[in-house]
């Protein structure tokens, strides 16, 4: 490959030291790092050196650049030592930074603006347990067992009770209970926010729980409200063992709700950050009761990350808060201190016509040395009604409108012409002359794979390694023709279904491909399917194409790059979309090749070709004659030259060669070179000597410079000959 021809500087990119802390350590693991809520590494480390290789996570060097380099996981244990790097920037003095979890950037490249973006870890603790407790995990959430256990006994940061204070029976048949449940749960706790005793509470709120300290033998115990009692089996509270109701009542229907909204935090997609979602839940009895009237209530679960457990959590609520539930208060006689928070128990009041009513003991009060009776709160037990059962939450409607990216579609590489180079790669006259007459330069085209995909790249295989080439081009708006289509034929059908791309973006006067022949595009008419241009313009010529021809409009939608190539060098070149998820690999990019044929140094064929003075004639009379008019590429720089236009130049040592072809077989007769005018005439006197009359005719026209002929042959077939050579008598069969 060819040198550089221009180096330009286009941006900067930046390099950055940092100690970034997350949060309070240590914790299991670290799974994932978003930068600016982009993926930028995902794995699974306990601590230590990662790599990220995400140079395209922003668009690359055009946009905003991506991230790459080492990055040191500190899980901030308790044999944590200090970090080399650190200590390399900042000297032996500093901390290890034990209890801390942190990222160390070790000058990783940050992109290409000179602004930090946010960084953003999803990382996983699993909650000690006690001895026997088995896997605190339930799927990837915490069992909440252990989660309160850790709260208890923590001494760093929890209540610090000692292991042997918890009832490990009670917390096992819970622990046990929550896995069969799949009640996981997932909490970001930040003690600004929640103190310690608010934690617990939410968590218990969660699993509709009760966490007490047992009286009698000094242990923290746990218990769940679940339907796991046999209604005959209840002990019974009446007039043997109730010293007075002090309280009771049932609330009235305009008192409850009627409709529940649970949120909670969706862990089960693939947002930057996990989002909360809500689920909402009507209880149509009681809305018909309430007279249509919706009353809510809305409960905040950020522990709950699946939307089937907050659709179970929302359901639960509901059935608690819209059912007439009655709620007492007991004074309950002294020989019944073995009653305990969570406990069900039959409730038996005849002065209140209740004989079996099934209630839960939410609150127990165990009076004091010189009042020794026991007081309860309790509420009606919702277990004892009949269950409702509702669906899981629809998944959402929502479709992330971002692309992965996709090889593009349809490609064209092409050879620029020097018309290109004047106007797309030399940035000045004295460029422009001084580029070598060997040299190319390459021109790509690529289809857009989907609507999101802004640019793309082109690579080029160096030695085995596909290597950046230019800057990034812009999609180009394609369509195919229609229909057969002939060389003179200016409005060209085209296809304007939903299988086109960007057609509303072309416009006039700009040029576009068809297979070999470049045009000039004077209108568009997407609605009717046609496409009017001038044929042949820069330097190629009108030719028959087949229907299905595909054309590309390039100007303004190429990418060319300034890398110069030699004559006869052939280049391979994978082209990577992007869209704001990043850039197509180069591994996933199909391979595309052109071999340079000195393009740029090539003279343009003559325009305004005509036989006898017409343009595409199928029957001419007279003698046949030849003309055209002159062109010069390095005055066609300004404008599209259409073929009618009238001579421009010659550029300085250009000649022309004239080819006469039998119409009919094909067979040369006469070839004529070194002309320089613009002219040439068939006559008599050439046509006997070179042999019989001719009944059709083709011409042949080529520009020649320096060595170079032109890129296109301008030709002229199939001819007849009208009534020409009659006059050269019986020899030549009588031409009519």
């Amino acid at each position: 490959m060819g040198g550089k021809s221009q180096e330009i500087t286009v941006g900067y990119k930046y390099y950055v030291g940092m100690h970034l802390a997350w949060c309070r350590g240590p914790i299991d693991n670290i799974t994932e790092i978003r930068v600016g809520d982009r993926v930028a590494w995902q794995g699974e480390t306990s601590g230590g050196t990662i790599s990220i290789d995400e140079e395209e996570l922003f668009g690359g060097e055009d946009r905003e650049g991506g991230v790459s380099g080492d990055v040191d996981i500190e899980m901030g244990g308790e044999a944590q030592t200090a970090n080399s790097y650190l200590v390399s920037q900042l000297g032996a003095a500093i901390p290890a930074f034990r209890g801390i979890v942190a990222a160390v950037l070790k000058r990783p490249y940050l992109g290409n603006i000179p602004r930090f973006k946010n960084w953003a870890a999803t990382g996983r603790r699993t909650p000690n347990g006690w001895s026997g407790a088995g896997s605190g995990l339930i799927g990837n959430d915490a069992n909440p067992a252990h989660i309160l256990y850790e709260l208890i006994t923590s001494k760093d940061w929890g209540m610090g009770y000692s292991e042997s204070r918890v009832d490990v029976d009670a917390f096992n048949a819970a622990r046990s209970t929550l896995a069969s449940e799949g009640f996981g749960l997932s909490f970001l706790w930040t003690d600004e926010n929640l103190d310690i005793e608010g934690f617990i509470q939410s968590v218990l709120q969660h699993i509709d729980a009760s966490l007490y300290e047992d009286p009698t033998t000094g242990l923290w115990s746990l218990k769940l409200a679940r339907d796991d009692y046999t209604v005959g089996n209840l002990q019974t509270l009446d007039n043997t063992n109730i010293i007075e109701v002090l309280d009771y009542k049932v609330p009235g229907w305009g008192e409850l709700v009627n409709e529940m909204t649970v949120t909670y935090i969706d862990g089960e997609d693939d947002e930057p950050t996990w989002k909360e979602r809500s689920v909402t839940i009507q209880n149509l009895a009681a809305l018909q009761i309430q007279g249509g009237q919706v009353i809510n209530r809305t409960h905040r679960y950020t522990g709950i990350t699946k939307g089937a457990l907050a659709n179970r959590v929302c359901s639960r609520d509901l059935r608690q808060l819209s059912a007439p539930l009655a709620q007492m208060k007991l004074r309950l006689t002294s020989d019944q201190d073995a009653i305990r928070p969570g406990d069900v128990y039959l409730f038996s009041w005849p002065e209140y016509g209740i004989t079996s009513m099934v209630i839960r003991i939410a609150k127990v009060n165990y009076g004091t040395l010189t009042d020794r009776a026991i007081t309860v709160n309790a509420v009606q037990d919702v277990f004892s009604l009949v269950d409702s059962e509702f669906a899981d939450p629809t998944p959402t409607d929502w479709i992330d409108p971002r692309s992965t990216p996709a090889p593009a579609p349809f490609r064209l590489l092409t050879e620029a012409t020097y018309y290109q180079v004047a106007r797309e790669v030399a940035d000045s006259d004295a460029v422009l002359d001084g580029i070598d007459e060997s040299s190319g330069f390459l021109v790509v085209n690529a289809v857009r794979p989907s609507s999101d995909a802004f640019n793309f790249l082109v690579m080029e295989n160096v030695g085995g390694v596909y290597e950046r080439i230019g800057p990034p081009g812009n999609f180009a708006p394609t369509t195919t023709i229609t229909d057969d289509i002939t060389p003179q034929q200016t409005v060209l059908p085209i296809d304007n279904s939903t299988a086109t791309e960007d057609l509303d973006l072309v416009e006039a006067g700009t040029w576009a491909y068809l297979d070999g022949e470049i045009v000039e595009v004077t209108d568009i008419d997407i609605g009717a399917g046609t496409l009017t241009v001038n044929r042949g313009v820069i330097d190629t010529v009108p030719n028959a194409h087949s229907s299905g021809a595909r054309i590309f409009f390039g100007q303004n939608f190429e990418a060319t790059p300034t890398t110069e190539f030699v004559d006869s060098e052939t280049a391979n070149v994978r082209v990577l979309p992007s869209t704001s998820l990043g850039r197509l690999d180069v591994a996933s990019a199909p391979t595309d090749n052109i071999t340079f044929d000195s393009r740029f140094i090539r003279p343009y064929p003559p325009g305004q070709i005509r036989v006898n003075g017409e343009d595409w004639p199928e029957e001419v009379s007279g003698v046949p004659t030849l003309n055209w008019a002159h062109r010069d590429r390095t005055l066609q720089t300004a404008e599209l030259i259409d073929q009618d236009a009238g001579p421009i130049g010659p550029e300085a040592g250009t000649t022309y060669n004239v080819r006469i072809r039998d119409g009919e077989t094909g067979t040369s007769r006469r070839l004529v070179t070194g002309l320089t005018g613009d002219e040439y005439i068939y006559d008599e006197a050439k046509e006997l000597n070179d042999g019989a009359a001719l009944g059709h005719i083709t011409w042949e026209i080529d520009a020649l410079r320096d060595g170079y002929t032109n890129w296109q042959q301008q030709r002229r077939e199939e001819i007849r000959l009208a009534g020409y050579g009659r006059h050269y008598g019986n020899d030549y069969g009588g031409l009519a």
